[in-house]
């Protein structure tokens, strides 16, 4: 049974719960409130769900053990919340938009932030440092990679990669920049897959292993023809580990962004790859550079976007190796998210309302206000933000 829960709406609570998927909740009714900004949860540990976000650059938290209760951290110029794995604690990265960022520590249960000494990080004249992805490995020990602002206001990806222990809140530089790239750790917490991207019709793209344990080790084990984007933004494709030691990846055509409507266009291939560098071609499909495909838990089924009409696109499922596609719903570009799946086998999607596919092959729309940004999946739950006019809410399904 679907569970539908209302957090907040502009910061008052409601106790609006459904059990049935199809049933609306409660209309928000307090006054207009901003929509949440870097919205983050932890997988329900013990039955707890823990929901960390961001309102006027402020944190807020709410546990579903104090449903009545959503604290607001002593905290300001705030851009990033990374949540720890139990839910106790989180990362806070502070922005006073003129400097280069920062971050501190602080318990979701309130006091004030401690701040981690970063002293090896630094920037270039001219430009500020940016903390970019970062992820909790375990609850004592999380990597980020950084990037940096110059006045043409983008910021340029380093490629690099950092480890902060949270018992002694120190930065470790664990690769310099050009090294790294965008990162996933695998489900043991011993392994880190990172993407280089390359650049198109230039350099080769890689996809490199660094091992956490034994003092670190770099090896590339797979390598990609660089990808047009179009933009100053490069490709990096998503990497789905489905053991300890092996993951998954869809790599397209250099120049897919320029065959997107073309259904004949050359296709997505899908790789197999292990921790000794062993690849296999396991399938392919025709996708798209906006949805690229993302494998659930297991590796049996895949999800992603193709182009359909002109400014559509249709969310397709198939099984992991691309066969027995089905077409589950589509949407208009811009009204569309990318598809996520629960760590039950649950497929969630957005076509400017949540929708459900269940392991069990069922899909059905969670009846709420439109969908405002991504959802965000713990575990097997999916939290996310709602907007009623002026009114914004979280809820979690």
């Amino acid at each position: 049974m679907m569970r539908l829960c209302t957090l907040f709406s502009a910061l008052i609570l409601l106790a609006s719960c459904s059990g049935d998927s199809t049933a609306s909740p409660s209309t928000p009714t307090a006054t207009a409130s901003p929509p949440a900004q870097s919205l983050q949860s932890a997988p329900p540990l013990d039955g707890v769900l823990t929901v960390a976000w961001i309102e006027n650059n402020i944190p807020f938290v709410w546990r579903s053990d104090n449903a009545e209760t959503i604290r607001q951290l002593n905290a300001e110029d705030v851009t990033q919340v990374a949540l720890s794995p139990d839910g106790e604690r989180f990362i806070l990265v502070r922005d006073n938009r003129s400097d280069s960022q920062s971050m501190w520590l602080i318990d979701t249960n309130g006091g004030e932030p401690q701040p981690i000494q970063q002293d090896i990080l630094s920037a270039p004249d001219n430009t500020a440092l940016r903390i970019g992805q970062i992820r909790w490995v375990d609850d004592n020990s999380l990597l980020f990679n950084t990037s940096l602002l110059s006045s043409d206001f983008y910021g340029t990806p380093q490629n690099d990669l950092y480890r902060i222990n949270i018992d002694d809140m120190m930065v470790e530089r664990l690769l310099n920049a050009g090294e790294g790239g965008a990162f996933t750790v695998s489900p043991n917490g011993q392994q880190v897959a990172i993407t280089f991207p390359g650049t198109y019709n230039e350099t080769n793209g890689a996809v490199r292993l660094y091992t956490l344990t034994n003092n670190g080790g770099l090896s590339t084990i797979f390598n990609f023809a660089g990808v047009a984007t179009g933009s100053h933004f490069p490709f990096y494709p998503h990497v789905t580990w489905v053991d300890d030691t092996t993951f998954r990846l869809a790599i397209p055509d250099p120049d897919q962004l320029y065959n997107e409507n073309d259904e004949d266009a050359p296709p997505f291939v899908l790789y197999e790859v292990n921790d000794s560098a062993d690849e296999q071609q396991i399938g392919a499909i025709r996708g798209s550079l906006f949805g690229v495909p993302v494998w659930n838990a297991d590796g049996t089924k895949i999800a992603y976007l193709r182009r359909g009409t002109v400014n559509t696109f249709e969310i397709v499922v198939a099984d992991g190796n691309g066969d027995n596609q089905q077409i589950i719903n589509q949407g208009n570009a811009g009204f569309i998210g990318i598809p996520q799946w629960t760590s039950q086998g649950h497929l969630v999607t957005v076509t400017t309302r949540l929708n459900i596919l269940r392991e069990s092959g069922t899909a059905g729309e969670v009846v709420t206000s439109p969908i405002v940004g991504t959802p965000i999946i713990a575990g097997d739950v999916a939290v996310f933000s709602t907007r009623d006019n002026d009114d914004y809410a979280l809820r979690y399904v």
